[in-house]
């Protein structure tokens, strides 16, 4: 699973990250070891609509869980163990997960089976119990996102895209797997299916909006899901070139875009080469036109992320997550 272990690089070198530590005003909640066996790293996804952060991992084990959550103050919830639901799997990879309305979970999942491997989505309740599953194919989704009607937002893309030259790379689908739309199209694309960076980000919003942000192009998509159509597109490039310019550094990347109710919010990941050459995360607000400006919220303004940013809670609060040799920390600015 390289995107996980490309992901706790970053985090262990300090890409995304300021000085690795928290602000005086900042609250901050050690969630100690957070998996007792290996493999020890993980990836992170933080729900505002519910208020959960998730950490969860590819495994093998049937006896410790893939999946840990948390309220937004740290305080542990429930784990889940899906390897424990499929007998017949020797391992499963999670690519991402969102929470339901009704406090469970869904996971996009890929399955180790003898005869090959299996796409599918897995749903979950609250306690942790499998309730349904469907096959994904012919997708597969690396992002999702789920809303209040339990209607589900998946991005990825076709293995069987050689015999469809042109096909949709984001779907919406009820919450019993039927196909309700194509929200965006591999065409719209130059390279055709562009999505699955990293850095992709889908993001619900209030009034039936749709946010997703494409990592490979760095563009902006606002889409509104009652009409299933773009709404808007906007290209960061230029303002990640004139922003890193004016900070003096190179290298920019968009680490990570989250919403509160200003707008978006993000973090830049850029070479500041002065006082020294360090790799910085720095947070800025983005305007409806993909124009940046220094972030300031209900806690003041923030120029350094204190490390990998997550996401915003109903309170405005930013949701980081520090890696400490004690465990990784949750800090709320």
């Amino acid at each position: 699973m390289r995107r996980l272990r490309i992901h706790w690089m970053l985090i262990a070198l300090g890409v995304c990250a300021g000085h690795g530590y928290a602000a005086a005003s900042d609250e901050e909640r050690v969630l100690g070891q957070v998996f007792t066996v290996e493999p020890w790293r993980y990836l992170s996804k933080f729900d505002a609509a519910r208020k959960t952060l998730f950490l969860y991992r590819q495994g093998t084990e049937r006896t410790n869980p893939m999946v840990r959550s948390y309220t937004s103050d740290g305080t542990p919830k429930v784990d889940y163990y899906p390897l424990r639901d499929f007998s017949e799997a020797a391992s499963i990879d999670v690519w991402d997960l969102a929470a339901t309305p009704d406090d469970g979970l869904l996971l996009a999942a890929v399955l180790h089976l003898k005869e090959g491997v299996a796409h599918r989505f897995l749903w979950y309740d609250s306690q942790g119990r499998l309730k349904r599953t469907w096959n994904m194919y012919p997708y597969h989704h690396h992002r999702l996102a789920v809303d209040p009607s339990g209607n589900v937002y998946a991005l990825g893309h076709r293995m069987d895209a050689g015999q469809r030259a042109e096909h949709a790379v984001l779907v919406k689908y009820s919450q019993d797997g039927e196909v309700l739309a194509g929200l965006l199209s591999s065409s719209v694309f130059a390279a055709g299916d562009a999505v699955g960076a990293f850095s992709d980000t889908l993001l619900l919003l209030p009034n039936d909006k749709l946010v997703l942000f494409v990592g490979e192009t760095n563009e902006l998509f606002w889409f509104d899901v009652t009409q299933g159509r773009i709404s808007r597109r906007v290209s960061l490039a230029g303002e990640l070139d004139r922003w890193t310019a004016q900070l003096k550094a190179t290298r920019p990347k968009v680490f990570g875009v989250a919403a509160d109710d200003d707008g978006l919010v993000a973090q830049i990941a850029v070479d500041r080469r002065e006082p020294a050459l360090k790799r910085r995360g720095v947070m800025v607000r983005v305007a409806n036109d993909g124009s940046f400006s220094p972030y300031s919220g209900t806690r003041g303004p923030l120029a350094e992320a204190p490390g990998p940013f997550l996401g915003v809670d109903r309170d405005s609060s930013l949701i980081f997550l520090l890696p400490r040799p004690e465990g990784p920390v949750l800090v709320r600015h």
